[in-house]
């Protein structure tokens, strides 16, 4: 039994069904999708996408959501990169500019106030350190303890020191919501636990934690009315729009119950969604069933109508139906011409035009495909069995 996972970052590279198939069938077991990159409505895109490959090849394979955590990086240089070495003075600032040998610019606009003379900056992913020896309002001066060459835009970091950014970001929520209305339960739990993670990792006033718990809160209820879900199923019939963070013994009580939240959310999503496929599929086939006759009736046409767009039609009712609208509409087209061809008289160029085919010897082929005679023959053969 293979114990090792084989996982796979989908990106723009794998985004066709084709290459997605064939990746999970050499082996791929978790699809990966890395939210520092692309917007949310794309990875449902790529999310619906594997679910339903994985579906049709009646594959276990997971879905990871890679959310973005709080992020430093340096600026750019003027040449692209410089070169350090031990014992060099360098100095990163909050200000917008160039970056040469002897400076360069960061993301984080608090650096300098958050640093102290002692503390070890990394930077290159831990390829280069630097020790903090002064700050200013808006540079910290270092020495260099282990130099290399430096580029653009590498990321920073700073051992045993928290800073005082905010610690739950927007992207933190976005990714949270993410979760909620596209992941699994265990997306959602490690979504919580790295806002709860922050939570921990901040040394801030009780009031700052309860405003920011409440901002969790209002991003919660907005899911919540847009979905025209019952918020008494999710947080309680005497909820109060509002929890108060005394509430809670531990900061893992907060945890737990902020994950039950987000996956009762989550749970009541899939099934309004689920619903709506379903009444989305009904009316697809009521509409067939109206407009059957017309040689002009195609998804393009139905989706206007249904005010869908294509591609989330045909998946949707794929899914649904177990068959795609091309097949779905040729099967109520033969029905009903083996109906006319059992009760009518009717000549086969005639009973072609009633079903929807201006070309008696394409209804003819088709007919023949499905059934595996003629239309001639089959009216023939129910006179035969009649007598």
């Amino acid at each position: 039994m293979r114990k090792t996972k084989i996982v796979c970052t989908i990106g723009p590279a794998c985004d066709s069904e084709e290459t997605l198939r064939a990746m999970m069938l050499a082996g791929m077991n978790v699809a990966r999708l890395n939210f520092s990159h692309g917007t949310h409505a794309e990875h449902q895109v790529r999310i619906d996408r594997i679910k339903k490959l994985r579906a049709e090849l009646d594959l276990p394979i997971a879905i990871m959501l890679d959310t973005k955590g709080p992020e430093y990086r340096i600026g750019t240089f003027e040449n692209g990169k410089i070169e350090l070495h031990s014992g060099d003075t360098f100095t990163f600032t909050t200000e917008p500019v160039t970056g040469n040998a002897e400076r360069v610019s960061v993301s984080y606009a608090g650096l300098a106030q958050d640093l102290e003379p002692g503390d070890t900056v990394l930077v290159n992913d831990g390829l280069i350190a630097l020790t903090v020896t002064a700050t200013t309002d808006t540079d910290v001066v270092c020495r260099v303890t282990a130099g290399g060459v430096l580029s653009d835009r590498k990321s920073m970091s700073f051992p045993n020191k928290v800073l005082k950014q905010t610690f739950l970001s927007e992207q933190d929520k976005r990714d949270l919501l993410a979760a909620i209305k596209l992941g699994t339960p265990e997306n959602i739990r490690h979504a919580v636990d790295r806002c709860v993670g922050r939570f921990k990792e901040a040394r801030l006033p009780i009031g700052q934690y309860q405003l920011c718990l409440m901002e969790m809160m209002a991003e919660l209820l907005k899911v919540i009315r847009t979905y025209q879900l019952d918020a008494s199923k999710v947080f309680g019939r005497d909820f109060d729009n509002g929890f108060a963070l005394t509430s809670f013994d531990s900061l893992d009580e907060l945890g737990r119950r902020l994950t039950e939240m987000c996956l009762t959310i989550s749970t009541m999503i899939r099934r309004e969604r689920t619903n709506s496929s379903k009444e989305i599929a009904e009316s697809a086939k009521q509409f067939i069933s109206e407009n059957y006759q017309s040689p002009d009736i195609s998804v393009e046409m139905l989706c206007d109508h249904l005010h869908v767009s294509p591609a989330y039609f045909s998946t949707l009712f794929k899914k649904e139906t177990g068959m795609s609208f091309v097949a779905y509409l040729t099967q109520v087209r033969m029905d009903e011409a083996v109906k006319l061809l059992s009760t009518t008289e009717d000549k086969t160029y005639e009973i072609s035009l009633k079903v929807g085919y201006t070309e008696p010897n394409y209804f003819s082929y088709v007919f023949k495909k499905q059934f595996g005679m003629s239309p001639t023959k089959y009216r023939s053969s129910q006179g035969a069995a009649h007598d």
